[in-house]
C-alpha cells in the first residue's frame, strides 16, 4: 500500500486522538468554570478566559493533526505559534520546542525566515515533531506563559531595547546575539542554544537530538 492510499487511515486515526484530547480538555475547562462560580472568584471573567484558552488549545492541536507524516499534499509554512499557546499544548500533547529570536534590523536572521523555514524539508520536520515559536526580541507586547506576564520596559519599540523573555531566555554571557534558536525535549528542558545562523543541513542536524 502506497503512502497516498495509506493518508486517509492515518488521518482517521489522528482525528480519533484529537477528538479525545479535545473532550478531555473541554472536560478539565467545565470543571474550572464550576468550581470558580461556587468560589465566587470573578466567574464571567473566568469563563472567558476558559473559553479562550480552549479555543487556542483547540486550534494548536488540530493544525498539529493535519501535518501528517505521509505529507501526500505538503506544507508549505511552519506552524507557528504564540508562547501563550505554547503553554497550553505543552500540558496537553507535549513536544519538543523549538523558539526562534529575532529582530527587524538582523539580515541574518531574515536570511533564515526567508531561505531555512521555508524550505520544505524543514517545514515538514518542524511541523511534524516540534512546536515552533518566533519571537521579536524586541516587542513590546505584554506576552503570559507559564502563568507569568513578560514585558518590555517601554511602551514604543526602540532598536536594542528588549522584551523580558528574551533577556530572560535568549542571552549568553548577559547579552543577546541574534538569530538565537533554542531548541528544548518534551519537558521543557533546554537541549541545545545556537547564537548563530544555521543554514538548512545545520538546522535539520541540530533538531534530531
Amino acid at each position: 500500500m502506497d503512502q497516498r492510499s495509506l493518508a486517509p487511515l492515518l488521518l482517521a486515526s489522528r482525528l480519533d486522538i484529537f477528538i479525545d484530547i479535545y473532550n478531555h480538555r473541554r472536560d478539565v475547562a467545565l470543571c474550572l468554570v464550576r468550581a470558580e462560580t461556587q468560589c465566587n472568584v470573578s466567574t464571567k471573567e473566568q469563563k472567558l478566559q476558559n473559553m479562550s484558552r480552549l479555543l487556542s488549545i483547540t486550534f494548536i492541536l488540530l493544525s498539529s493533526l493535519m501535518s501528517t507524516p505521509c505529507q501526500a499534499q505538503g506544507r508549505d509554512s511552519i506552524n507557528w505559534i504564540s508562547f501563550e499557546q505554547l503553554s497550553d499544548s505543552l500540558q496537553v500533547h507535549p513536544k519538543k520546542v523549538i523558539l526562534f529570536f529575532h529582530t527587524d534590523w538582523c539580515s541574518y536572521c531574515r536570511k533564515m525566515q526567508n531561505e531555512v523555514f521555508t524550505d520544505a524539508e524543514v517545514i515538514s520536520a518542524l511541523n511534524n515533531t516540534y512546536y515552533a515559536v518566533r519571537f521579536d526580541a524586541e516587542s513590546v507586547d505584554t506576552v503570559t506563559f507559564e502563568g507569568k506576564k513578560f514585558t518590555n520596559t517601554i511602551s514604543k519599540k526602540r532598536t536594542g531595547r528588549y522584551h523580558a523573555l528574551a533577556q530572560l531566555l535568549a542571552q549568553r554571557e548577559g547579552k543577546l546575539v541574534f538569530p538565537t534558536a533554542i531548541l528544548l525535549d518534551e519537558k521543557f528542558t533546554v537541549r541545545q542554544r545556537y547564537f548563530q545562523y544555521l543554514d538548512k543541513k545545520k538546522l535539520l542536524k541540530a533538531i534530531k537530538f
